[in-house]
Order: C-alpha cells, then structure tokens, then sequence
C-alpha cells in the first residue's frame, strides 16, 4: 500500500503548507510608479516573523509604512522609488534604467503588480 508524496500532501493545504499570514507584521507595498517618484528616509528595521527577513519602518508624507529592504540598508538611509531614483542599494527604479551586471531583487512581471521575481531572502539576480 503506497502513501502520499510530499507534493500530493502540500496540495491538500494543511497548516503546515500554509503561509503563515497570521504573523505578518504588515502588508508590504511596492510605492513607486512608472511616472511619480517616491522618496522615505528609514526610521527603524524590524524583523518579520512570517517572512524570515527584516523590513524597514519608513515615513512616506508623515504615515508610517513598511517597505521591504535588502543588505546593507541602515536606519537613516533614504529610499527612493520611482523613475528618478539613483543606481543604489535599496533604491527602486525601472528594468530599463539599471545598468547591466547591478544585482537586482522583486521584479515586475507587469508593471505595477508589486514584484513577482527573485523575493526570496537574501536573494539577488544580475
């Protein structure tokens, strides 16, 4: 008698294959567009449970919000998204304007939806 391999059982969404949603610290978006640039200055990192990764507390117009970081962001640093952001750790701007061989993390499948590629922590592509 044969027993259920580990992908028939993930199917089957039981609490163990389930994303724990219920730790979340916050829902975490993605500010910039293709047209408006979005600048936050970091003013605290804490640690998602849920996500196994630190996320940053930032000051977007005087409302708190989160936002994901990646290595080497600090508290202090500014973050901009957006056209007009620079080449810098941390930053966020269009495919397009990064030069070749920069390491890159959330990628947009469409413009907009938030990031779909390379989310996991610690991940990066050139």
């Amino acid at each position: 008698m044969g027993h259920r391999i580990s992908t028939q059982a993930r199917g089957k969404g039981g609490s163990t294959y389930r994303a724990p949603s219920h730790q979340y610290k916050a829902e975490l978006k993605h500010f910039g567009s293709a047209t408006k640039t979005v600048r936050a200055i970091v003013a605290d990192i804490e640690h998602d449970p849920a996500r196994h990764t630190p996320i940053a507390v930032v000051y977007i117009d005087g409302k708190k919000e989160y936002a994901l970081v990646t290595e080497g962001v600090g508290i202090g640093k500014e973050l901009v998204w957006g056209p007009e952001a620079t080449v810098e750790n941390g930053n966020s701007l269009p495919l397009a304007a990064i030069p070749t061989g920069v390491a890159v993390c959330n990628i947009e499948a469409r413009p907009g939806d938030g990031g779909k590629f390379v989310r996991a922590s610690g991940v990066q592509a050139v």
